[in-house]
């Protein structure tokens, strides 16, 4: 498995689907649901690779959850950027929500 941005982008939102679904934002849970996605997401790359590949990379993944709500009219802004090897890693940015939650998650993977 070279980066296959299709591939990161459907293990995301299958974690995310799994992970917190039509759930409503909970501050008390957020820490839990970061640490379950986050880990989860690079255990599912981790397979995929041992799978498809046998080039070893390495993945960086940053996980960002918020919460949406009707009274606050807010933005968010975010910028990502690593020097690397073109022809070989990538970074790809999926952004996921439902009524409650939106995220915004960024994985960065490197050949080592």
């Amino acid at each position: 498995m070279s980066f296959d941005i299709n591939e990161i982008k459907r293990i995301t939102k299958e974690v995310l689907h799994e992970t917190i679904g039509e759930k409503v934002f909970l501050t008390e849970q957020v820490r839990q649901w970061n640490i379950d996605i986050l880990t989860e997401i690079l255990h599912r790359l981790q397979q995929a690779q041992e799978k498809f590949s046998d080039q070893q990379m390495k993945f960086i993944v940053t996980v960002l959850l918020g919460e949406k709500s009707k009274e606050n009219n807010f933005g968010l802004h975010t910028a990502l950027s690593c020097i690397w090897n073109g022809t070989t890693d990538g970074c790809v940015t999926v952004k996921w929500e439902n009524q409650n939650i939106f995220s915004v998650i960024s994985i960065f993977g490197l050949i080592v």
